[in-house]
């Protein structure tokens, strides 16, 4: 992940270099980050922070990445950050081309922060039924309405178990 950002790879200890996009994924980044309790609450700062990556990625780490499961809004955003960089698109953009419209979803909205990004970690707005349709295109190996959306082979690496969540 560090990779994708060279000003933070510079001063970044060795040990936070190992955070993967896998790991962001699994939400096992290792890094120190509270959510959802009384107090501290890192995920509501994302609202108000202009450099996401940077205020994520410095946060200490509390265990070896890949090791433990920690729910982590932050890397929800560095990974959308992520898939910007990548395409060229914002994070609607892409959605909208890739997997809503393939998808027949059509009513969504994505919240937007105060420097007018997606909020990927708790932004997303759509009806329940193409809630439903996601759901669907998990359970049908990535296909919806005969196209294949997602790769299968993504979707089974997706949903097998890594590690317990005490969740």
């Amino acid at each position: 992940v560090l990779a994708a950002y060279p000003d933070l790879l510079a001063t970044a200890p060795a040990d936070k270099r190992g955070i993967t996009i896998h790991n962001l994924l699994d939400m096992a980044s290792g890094l120190a980050w509270h959510e959802g309790n009384a107090g501290i609450n890192d995920e509501l700062r994302l609202f108000w922070k202009k450099d996401i990556p940077r205020y994520v990625l410095d946060h200490d780490l509390a265990a070896a990445p890949g090791t433990s499961f920690n729910y982590n809004g932050g890397g929800t955003a560095i990974l959308a950050d992520l898939i910007a960089r990548g395409t060229g698109q914002s994070l609607s953009d892409y959605a909208r081309s890739r997997l809503f419209e393939p998808m027949g979803i059509r009513d969504w909205t994505w919240v937007e922060d105060l420097h007018g990004r997606p909020m990927a970690f708790n932004g997303l707005r759509m009806r329940p039924r193409d809630l439903l349709k996601i759901g669907r295109l998990v359970l049908d190996h990535g296909q919806s309405q005969g196209k294949q959306i997602i790769p299968a082979s993504w979707i089974a690496q997706s949903m097998a178990p890594e590690f317990a969540t005490d969740v």
